[in-house]
């Protein structure tokens, strides 16, 4: 159990620090290791042992932090003893959740004890909430960091999820620091205030820079500094911008391109584009991933995807063919999918040799389920739930509030003081 009443001394102030930086360290030296230790695992383990592994270590803390109550010298109220439970429940139900990747879930102990040690390191002798959120919010910077570094790093990923699973796992954390730090709890005074502020700026401000980072920008910039062609690599958007379709009877799906924009360049540039994708078989998707940007010629990358999806689909309802809740699930999804290549990319499928036969389309439409729901997993990681102008408009309108708020609070502060004097 790592106890949260620490010396305030100047040795100590630098003991928590150093120690908070050595496990953010620790967190970013291993993620170009991770690939290759989660390859060496699952070829001789079986992985949900990572999510019993996780939920023993959050069982022993629980255990610890028990003791610990109980072996203090004050008096233990209910809530002190309910509250790290209760953490610790929600956290391996988390873990649980995630145990069809259960590398994920180690996030939660990372940055729970990430936010532990940031705490201990910012902690003044009397706590206050302003420094707990501090605690969390600079983890969370931390966090989005780490997502920085595995966006530059080969076989690792930028991604949202992780960042929120961060910061989940750090609020939890925090909910427990909150009722288990036994210094007497202070009125947040300015000077705490003030820093919670200027780090949730910072965070605001990295996040806008990550938003704001699409792949567009990233061709911009890489092609006046060759150097960094490295971050061109497909997959990887940090942020990509579109729309989403709702189609009654099929579902939804995500798109560069408005509807309408769809069929204007599916009837323009179809016939042209069909050589492009019968030079790339299923077997040559990877290469076909490689060698087009989405963002260049999004009819052409995305009705590639889509017919990869639907002939993945196809293939694995023959092979579930002893399974029929299965194999209807899958032969729905490949419905689905050639019904929205039908409707919106239809001139560049039948130019194509991608175009289904008459009597397996017939077969997939007496067969699909229509109650089932539908999302396309092409292009899902689109956000299209607000416009990039709008997004960053928000975001710095966000940031400029809070600086207006940390100056007036200082100002507060001052005049405070000199009336005291």
């Amino acid at each position: 159990m790592i106890g949260l009443k620490v010396g305030r001394g100047k040795d100590g102030e630098q003991r928590a620090a150093w120690i908070a930086a050595l496990w953010v360290c620790v967190i970013y030296a291993t993620i170009p290791l991770v690939r290759t230790a989660q390859s060496w695992y699952s070829a001789r383990f079986e992985t949900v042992w990572i999510t019993v592994a996780i939920v023993a270590v959050l069982t022993l803390s629980l255990a610890s932090t028990w003791l610990w109550l109980m072996r203090s010298a004050r008096r233990i109220r209910p809530l002190e003893l309910l509250v790290p439970l209760v953490v610790a429940g929600i956290a391996a139900w988390w873990a649980w959740q995630l145990r069809r990747r259960p590398e994920e879930a180690v996030h939660l102990l990372e940055y729970g004890l990430l936010l532990v040690l940031v705490y201990r390191a910012l902690r003044p002798t009397h706590p206050d909430v302003s420094i707990l959120v501090a605690a969390v919010l600079l983890t969370t910077v931390m966090s989005t960091v780490d997502e920085i570094i595995q966006w530059i790093t080969p076989r690792r990923f930028w991604d949202y999820r992780d960042i929120g699973l961060n910061t989940g796992a750090a609020v939890l954390a925090a909910i427990a620091v909150a009722h288990l730090d036994r210094g007497s709890w202070r009125r947040p005074p300015s000077s705490s205030i003030q820093s919670s502020l200027r780090i949730a700026v910072t965070l605001i401000v990295l996040m806008t820079l990550c938003l704001a980072n699409t792949p567009r920008r990233v061709a911009s910039y890489t092609s006046r500094f060759p150097f960094l062609n490295f971050l061109q690599h497909p997959d990887n958007e940090m942020a990509e911008y579109g729309h989403l379709h709702q189609i009654a009877g099929i579902g939804a799906f995500k798109s560069r391109l408005t509807l309408s924009e769809l069929i204007d360049e599916d009837r323009r540039r179809g016939i042209e584009i069909a050589p492009v994708i019968d030079r790339y078989s299923d077997e040559d998707y990877g290469r076909f991933v490689d060698s087009h940007q989405a963002f260049r010629d999004p009819l052409l990358y995305e009705a590639r995807v889509h017919i990869y999806s639907r002939d993945f689909h196809l293939r694995r309802a023959t092979e579930r063919a002893a399974e029929p809740v299965r194999r209807r699930r899958h032969i729905t999804i490949a419905h689905r999918e050639n019904t929205i290549l039908e409707r919106f990319f239809g001139t560049t499928l039948h130019a194509s040799h991608a175009a289904l036969p008459p009597s397996v389309w017939a077969a997939l439409q007496s067969e699909q389920n229509a109650d089932q729901e539908f999302f396309s997993r092409t292009s899902s990681h689109l956000i299209t739930w607000i416009s990039e102008t709008e997004l960053r408009a928000g975001l710095l309108g966000l940031a400029a509030f809070l600086i207006a708020f940390d100056v007036f609070t200082g100002l507060r502060h001052r005049r405070q003081a000199k009336a005291s004097s």
